[in-house]
């Protein structure tokens, strides 16, 4: 009896030994695998999160920063047309003093209007819309190249479309000062007698008792600005695919 205990003891360490360590072995093995499964697939979602959330801030922060550059091109929109007028009349101003005084002598005032009307009429700018007009103190007209045939017209009277003498307020501003900005309505063309918004700038001229100014419609500056904005933008880029 106590032979065969011993045989099925030896039976038991031979075989049955092996067999739960295999087992357990399995058991761990399969445990180990779920385990790093889970882990790797938690590791894989945190990777993922925190790739979403970074590339959101990132994201964002360049919505941002164009955001603010549009914002600031547009809260700049007149303070640039303002300086694009004062240095264009300011250009006028010295040619028209350059042409009086080297010529004052020896021509006749009428042979010096001729002689800075052909300086200054075909003179353009802000995409072909910009051109200078000068005015004599009484308010007759003395250039102006978008409508010729109000040359020699006297527009002391003349009011725009919402109801403000243009002429009689310029000319009373400039009686104090040598130089400033001015609003009015006024037609694209000709052709077009609908008036729109304009900001201008007027100076005294005064070795010939004119004044001499420019003006730009506010909606044509605005949509150059506009474009200028839109080229700049399509050129942003960030990271392989962002636009």
């Amino acid at each position: 009896m106590y032979f065969k205990n011993e045989k099925t003891l030896l039976l038991l360490i031979r075989y049955a030994l092996p067999l739960l360590i295999l087992f357990l072995s399995i058991f761990i093995t399969t445990f180990l695998y779920f385990q790093n499964k889970t882990e790797f697939k938690q590791s894989e979602q945190s990777i993922e999160e925190k790739f979403i959330r970074d590339k959101k801030q990132t994201i964002k922060e360049q919505i941002d920063n164009i955001y603010k550059y549009i914002i600031s091109e547009q809260d700049s929109t007149v303070t640039n047309l303002k300086e694009s007028l004062i240095k264009r009349v300011h250009e006028a101003h010295t040619i028209s003093i350059n042409l009086y005084t080297q010529f004052k002598d020896t021509h006749s005032k009428e042979e010096i209007t001729l002689m800075i009307r052909a300086a200054l009429k075909d003179i353009r700018f802000n995409n072909q819309r910009g051109y200078f007009f000068v005015y004599d103190k009484k308010a007759t007209n003395i250039i102006h190249p978008l409508i010729p045939e109000l040359e020699g017209k006297n527009l002391i009277n003349y009011q725009d479309s919402k109801g403000r003498f243009l002429l009689k307020e310029g000319l009373a501003l400039l009686k104090n000062k040598d130089e400033l900005y001015q609003e009015w309505y006024w037609k694209k063309s000709k052709n077009n007698a609908k008036e729109f918004k304009k900001i201008g700038f007027i100076k005294n001229i005064y070795e010939l008792d004119w004044f001499i100014g420019t003006g730009e419609y506010i909606e044509d500056f605005s949509k150059d600005v506009q474009k200028k904005v839109i080229a700049q933008i399509e050129k942003f880029r960030f990271g392989q695919n962002g636009y």
